[in-house]
């Protein structure tokens, strides 16, 4: 059998294996056998008679088929996504008279995942390859399969990583000189190849065996099968449907919310529905413990997939990631979810603790119950996460300004309260122990994860948790702990203005922040405006004040530095950040196409629906993306819902002055309608929830809203709009309307100021400004 093959050699150990009938000489360094260097060239021994050559492995080198999270994407580089179509490298035949055959390696023909896509052999230990297999569809999907055997050319066994596929060539009837593997120059990755075996003159490929004929390279008569296969797996623009459905959710415990007007509007209604259900009943159990993942959720390959994926997932479900956990409770509380969460408060409280080797004080860690995790991990997650400690801070705070709990429960639990805030004072206190300058240092992924740095994420939003607990402290007469804590959230406010803010020649005064975090864009520089939201106002615009002036600043600033609607390499820190940012500042148009991308990146024809990703990796083209890591993210989910509540815009964040209507309809949304929704009031002089049935519509040259309340509710004022540039003349509006001209648009402020339990108001633009 030897004499109808020559197997070109490797360098150093080699070993001869079989696969497919074909003996290959294999690189073998005593566990594993290696692949060919990038750039090979293999030389024949004899030149004459070659029929076929046979190449093994023909899968990409790294296993990973996308970048993990970083600045990759800001910075125009793609190279480390891999997408089906895409070359990886070539091989080259070349023959003695100095011609060659080109054979392309095409991701999805001719090579594909070894790592993330099979379930590794046990001896196999040296490959990384996060619980794999991830091979839904095709595993289930029958059809699928057959998509993606139709675009393989490539004969499968149950090998290992450098014997699982083979590649068959047909050769030139002429003399062969030699064979170059060469890497593609655009991709960071290139093509696992472990043996090259020529077969001479009579030589008849076994029955069955898939050809790579070069020609097809010319004619590209491939392209439709790729083209199904990817369609099959990706998500297409041009294919997300011009009517959705609404999904009914089972036995809701939220409010329903209903978006009108478009294909995006009705994508967005089964979006935030189906997640703000899924935050309700799989993230809190009864007994209070979180989740930072759904349990059983789908996973696409951890943070280096290929867009397939596996179901029943553990992923983050048993880990309690302080940041995550925050907002998803935090939009629990907003929108009435209320059932658990004085349960997962307690819980949360009960890891409110000093067991950290490395600061003696109370503190929650970047995941709450890391005690509970392999020692390893204990040491990377025991340092000063502040922005995770601030973000469960501030559920705690909005539990009690929802009016669920009341001065006695502040009461009862004052001393965990007090552990909270104290956390920050002691660091500003404790300069020697903490790297205290002027701001907060943390070991968080808003700096520089485990060994820390400053950042104005985790600064600003421990700072507004300070004022936040102080706000508290002092509504039940805690007078004392309200004057510290606000003090000293007020001196960490004046560090952050003179740390993390720049007088700029071009922009004026503007924010910053450190660019060597994980969090792929830079959007978390705006968190001193995006986290009103939660805490003070809706409408920065109409409050006023230095900071929606220098974030406006900063936008231009970041414009001209990198800035896309569609920014969904991370669902939460991303996309959900800039579309806050967006509604904050009423930038209509940008806002509208962020929410569309939002509604689009959470779409799916076919698998695991509506779900929002931890991220998705998009093509350079933009015209099509697929799904990375787990779907139901804590944080992504939630800050992907909270843009629903933004759009809603019932902000009663100072009910003492009543509520005020702020809704945010994107440019193709034409009504917003909420049931049951609650809202904040006085009552007896405490805080209490009441429900509305809402509604805010566009009519033929303006708007109406429609509030019903379930009991008296004292209302401030309506905002509506917006309306064109240059509109001055309304109708509708009443005595005491003020209209008002910002950003792009316009604006009409009435006043209601009065306790009601309906409420029917329209306002129509009746002419342009002379």
């Amino acid at each position: 059998m030897t004499a109808l093959f020559e197997l070109l050699p490797h360098g150093g150990q080699t070993v001869e294996k079989e696969a497919f009938g074909i003996p290959f000489s294999l690189a073998y360094d005593g566990a594993r056998i290696l692949p060919f260097d990038p750039g090979a060239t293999l030389e024949p021994g004899e030149n004459e008679g070659f029929t076929y050559a046979y190449l093994v492995g023909m899968v990409n080198r790294s296993g990973w088929c996308s970048e993990w999270w970083g600045q990759n994407e800001v910075r125009g580089c793609y190279n480390k996504r891999i997408f089906i179509g895409d070359q990886l490298g070539s091989a080259l035949f070349i023959y003695k008279d100095w011609t060659q055959e080109i054979v392309p390696l095409v991701f999805g023909l001719n090579v594909w995942n070894y790592d993330l896509y099979h379930t590794k052999k046990s001896y196999e230990t040296y490959l990384n390859t996060f619980e794999s297999p991830y091979n839904e569809p095709f595993a289930s999907d029958p059809a699928a399969k057959r998509l993606l055997d139709e675009a393989l050319l490539l004969n499968e066994s149950d090998g290992d990583k450098g014997l699982h596929y083979m590649m068959c060539v047909p050769l030139k009837k002429k003399p062969l000189m030699k064979i170059i593997l060469a890497p593609a120059e655009a991709k960071a990755d290139d093509v696992f190849i472990s043996g090259v075996t020529l077969a001479r003159e009579g030589h008849v490929p076994a029955a069955g065996t898939k050809i790579v004929d070069p020609k097809i390279f010319l004619n590209r008569s491939y392209t439709d099968r790729l083209d199904r296969l990817s369609r099959r797996l990706y998500q297409y623009l041009d294919e997300i449907p011009s009517h959705v459905e609404p999904v009914a959710v089972e036995a809701p415990v939220c409010p329903s919310v209903t978006f009108r007007g478009s294909n995006i509007a009705e994508l967005y209604t089964n979006v935030y529905n189906l997640n703000m259900d899924d935050m309700a009943k799989h993230k809190v159990d009864s007994d209070g413990m979180t989740h930072t993942s759904t349990p059983g959720t789908a996973n696409f390959g951890l943070y280096i997939g290929l867009g397939t994926f596996r179901r029943g997932s553990s992923s983050y479900a048993s880990h309690i990631w302080t940041r995550d956990i925050g907002r998803v409770l935090t939009e629990l509380a907003f929108c009435g979810a209320t059932e658990k969460l004085l349960a997962a408060a307690s819980c949360l409280h009960g890891y409110l603790d000093c067991s950290s080797w490395r600061f003696p004080r109370p503190n929650w860690k970047r995941i709450g119950n890391y005690r509970e995790l392999p020692e390893e991990m204990q040491q990377l997650t025991a340092g000063k996460e502040n922005d995770g400690h601030a973000s469960i801070m501030i559920f705690m705070a909005r539990l009690f300004f929802s009016g669920i709990t009341g001065r006695d429960w502040v009461h009862a639990h004052l001393d965990k309260l007090t552990d909270a805030a104290e956390w920050f004072c002691w660091q500003m206190d404790c300069p020697e122990e903490s790297n205290f300058d002027k701001v907060l240092y943390s070991d968080s992924e808003a700096s520089a994860q485990t060994y820390g740095g400053y950042d104005l994420y985790s600064n600003i939003i421990a700072c507004y948790a300070l004022r936040a607990y102080a706000k508290m402290a002092a509504e039940c007469g805690l007078d004392k702990q309200a004057r510290r804590w606000k003090a000293y959230g007020d001196r960490l406010y004046d560090g952050i203005m003179e740390v993390f803010t720049l007088d700029s020649e071009r922009y004026g005064r503007i924010f910053t922040d450190n660019t060597y975090d994980c969090w792929t864009h830079e959007y978390k520089r705006f968190g001193p405006l995006f986290l009103l939201s939660d805490l003070e106002t809706y409408d920065p615009a109409f409050a006023g004040g230095e900071l929606y002036e220098i974030a406006r600043r900063t936008l231009k600033a970041q414009t001209d530095d990198y800035l896309h609607p569609w920014s969904g390499r991370q669902m939460g820190y991303g996309q959900g950040y800039l579309a806050h940012l967006l509604a904050m500042l009423d930038d209509y148009g940008r806002f509208t196409e962020s929410v569309k991308a939002a509604a689009c990146y959470s779409y799916h024809h076919t698998d695991v629906n509506y779900i929002v990703p931890e991220g998705v990796i998009v093509h350079p083209s933009r015209r099509y993306w697929f799904r990375n890591c787990d779907q139901g993210n804590a944080v992504q989910q939630a800050e992907t819902c909270k843009i629903g509540r933004m759009i809603l815009g019932l902000d009663d964040l100072s009910p003492e002055s009543g509520l005020c209507l702020v809704p945010r309809l994107p440019d193709d949304f034409t009504a917003v309608e909420a049931k049951a929704y609650p809202v904040v009031t006085f009552k007896d002089g405490k805080r209490a929830q009441v429900k509305v049935d809402y509604a805010y519509e566009r009519t033929e040259n303006g708007y109406r809203v429609l509030l019903s309340a379930h009991e008296p509710l004292a209302v401030n004022r309506v905002r509506f709009g917006p309306f064109p540039a240059g509109t001055a003349r309304f109708e509708g509006c009443g005595e005491g309307a003020e209209v008002r001209a910002i950003g792009d648009r316009v604006f009409v402020y009435v006043p209601v100021k009065r306790t009601l339990d309906k409420l029917n108001l329209s306002v129509a633009a009746a002419g342009p400004k002379a």
